[in-house]
């Protein structure tokens, strides 16, 4: 695998989850990605060959797209690699989404889209596959998201949303506490929720706490420790939580993050 990684710009904090990825992998034709729920959506610019993408659970279902755009889901992705992986992917945050693609990340929930779909100009696709180098790929995109980002500041949501989503993805949260603090009803804060991030206030919390302990374990915490760490009831809840989520056990995620063989 060749590529490489660009780290978040100071100006795109709290907009990209994490840096952007500038990936070549050559697979197995049969080999397949589980792309896992995640607290942010995941955008990906394909070269070479589109992105063929579906849901584990509707296996017999995908499309294809140069250019894709996923809101938080909690069901785990199925990417046919078909031989090939060859693109661009990051993270955007709920503030990044509304910011940098002028929509709530809810419009999203759970779905699949080009990224035409929300007026993102193919040109721009053009113009990165056309560049040499992944340094330049990465820095032109980099160029645009800051574009953007400045051009929707009017579109940020409010600041009980923000505080919201703060607190809810803290460790050990709990959604009347939550509500309390942004002077909210329970109610509310869900309905508020699922308008802006298209997922309830317990959604958010899980997909945090799956996204933290997942990262913990890949880093060599113990599943034992990390079920401790992170607010599960013990390791088997752990381990549930993860089969469900992310459509294979812990062990099985880590040994074969990317790729799988599909059967």
């Amino acid at each position: 695998m060749t590529g490489a990684v660009r780290a978040v710009h100071p100006a795109l904090r709290g907009l990209l989850a994490g840096p952007m990825v500038g990936y070549d992998l050559r697979t197995d034709p049969r080999a397949v990605h589980f792309g896992l729920p995640a607290p942010a959506a995941t955008v990906i610019l394909a070269f070479e060959e589109p992105i063929d993408v579906g849901w584990a659970d509707t296996p017999g279902e995908s499309a294809r797209h140069w250019q894709m755009v996923s809101g938080m889901h909690t069901r785990p992705a199925l990417v046919h690699t078909h031989g090939t992986q060859c693109g661009i992917q990051l993270s955007l945050t709920p503030l990044g989404f509304r910011l940098i693609l002028d929509a709530p990340i809810g419009a999203l929930a759970n779905e699949v889209a080009g990224l035409d779909e929300l007026g993102v100009p193919s040109a721009l696709h053009a113009r990165l596959a056309d560049e040499p180098s992944w340094d330049r790929r990465l820095a032109l995109l980099e160029e645009e998201l800051l574009r953007r980002a400045v051009d929707e500041r009017a579109s940020q949501p409010g600041d009980e949303v923000a505080q919201a989503w703060r607190l809810l993805r803290r460790t050990g949260a709990r959604v009347d506490e939550v509500a309390g603090s942004v002077g909210w009803s329970r109610r509310h804060l869900t309905n508020r929720c699922v308008a802006e991030f298209g997922v309830a206030p317990k959604q958010v919390i899980r997909l945090a706490r799956f996204d933290r302990s997942r990262q913990a374990v890949r880093s060599g915490l113990t599943l034992a420790d990390a079920a401790y760490r992170f607010g599960f009831s013990d390791q088997s809840h752990l381990t549930r939580e993860w089969v469900q989520l992310a459509g294979r056990t812990p062990s099985q995620t880590l040994a074969e993050e990317f790729p799988i063989l599909q059967d």
